[in-house]
């Protein structure tokens, strides 16, 4: 399976500003990646088999990262980090009484899809970065809603990534 890249673009100001400091400090969980120097970023990406299908429909995901590194000599796994970037949970997945919209479920539904289709590759993350700092409340209608598999990246590890890019510059 290989990451492709959609060049159609979206969303709203605010949004893609946070998509861009999320692509220049991602990976979010680097210490999931071999070596720092050899991970691919990608926006509006999506996944694609072999024979050139993509994974789960058509819809995509806002930003990935990828490494062709050897994590299992055996299995020659590559590690990966697929990311939908939301603001802010509530307005944009759910609606007023913490139900999910129909929009976003379409959505989570591709992105389990997708970590399905990639369940025999360990290193796969794929998650849901917000500037919100407590999330349990949605972590848990995502639970219970058939959607755990997808984690949910806070303001906390972005604010930690930025700490560390700026002491090494």
């Amino acid at each position: 399976m290989f990451l492709k890249q959609d060049k159609q673009e979206s969303g709203n100001a605010r949004g893609k500003v946070f998509e861009y400091i999320v692509y220049k400090i991602g990976p979010i969980r680097p210490s999931a990646f071999i070596s720092q120097e050899i991970i691919v970023k990608k926006r509006q990406c999506y996944i694609e088999t072999k024979k050139g299908r993509r994974v789960g429909g058509e819809k995509n995901f806002d930003l990935g990262f990828h490494s062709n590194c050897i994590v299992n000599v055996v299995n020659k796994k590559t590690i990966m980090e697929l990311l939908e970037n939301k603001v802010n949970l509530s307005n944009e997945l759910f609606t007023c009484d913490y139900q999910l919209a129909d929009k976003a479920r379409e959505k989570l539904k591709y992105m389990r899809t997708v970590k399905n289709a990639l369940m025999c590759c360990k290193a796969v993350r794929v998650a849901l970065v917000t500037l919100l700092s407590d999330v349990s409340d949605y972590k848990e209608i995502l639970d219970k809603e058939g959607f755990g598999c997808i984690e949910i990246y806070t303001i906390n590890e972005i604010e930690k990534l930025l700490n560390c890019e700026g002491k090494t510059a």
